[in-house]
């Protein structure tokens, strides 16, 4: 498990069973392989960045001829780990799968320090979030749209202004 105990956290663990029993996205050998996981999950923990330095490092140290940056995938579904990760420079050239990164594209957010995550390299992935089977839950969701609570939340980027949404 995730050092996070909620089940969002950790999307990681069941990306890599499925990628495991998927014999033809496997590689016999890493010489033969176009990309590779590396298997090093941290999410919401106290060191996030200090322990994807210490994975980074040893996947160069043990494995030096296999070690080209640019084709390692790492995964973090911690909150604003898709930028924390972007910050490391032994990551630099690697891909980023996130549930959070902000790839803000726009001229006015291009070179800002709230751009994260880059376009055409990194990955924004969906958590893995665990099916609702209460049903008085459920139920609630049938009710007619003026009987059900209403609840609004949301966590993320709001341009300063319209025209820099693309």
């Amino acid at each position: 498990m995730g050092s996070d105990p909620d089940p969002i956290f950790n999307t990681y663990h069941l990306f890599l069973a499925t990628l495991l029993a998927d014999a033809p996205s496997l590689a016999a050998s890493a010489s033969l392989a176009d990309l590779a996981l590396v298997p090093a999950f941290g999410t919401n923990m106290d060191g996030l960045l200090e322990y994807y330095e210490h994975a980074a490092a040893q996947v160069a140290r043990r494995f030096p001829a296999a070690w080209r940056e640019r084709d390692h995938v790492w995964i973090t579904s911690g909150d604003g780990g898709g930028c924390d990760l972007n910050r490391l420079p032994s990551l630099r050239g690697s891909i980023i799968a996130a549930h959070y990164l902000k790839l803000n594209v726009t001229e006015a957010y291009a070179t800002s320090r709230d751009s994260c995550g880059r376009p055409g390299k990194d990955v924004a992935i969906p958590p893995d979030v665990p099916t609702v089977a209460q049903p008085a839950y459920l139920a609630r969701g049938l009710a007619p749209l003026e009987q059900r609570p209403g609840t609004f939340f949301f966590a993320g980027n709001v341009p300063v202004n319209a025209s820099d949404v693309r």
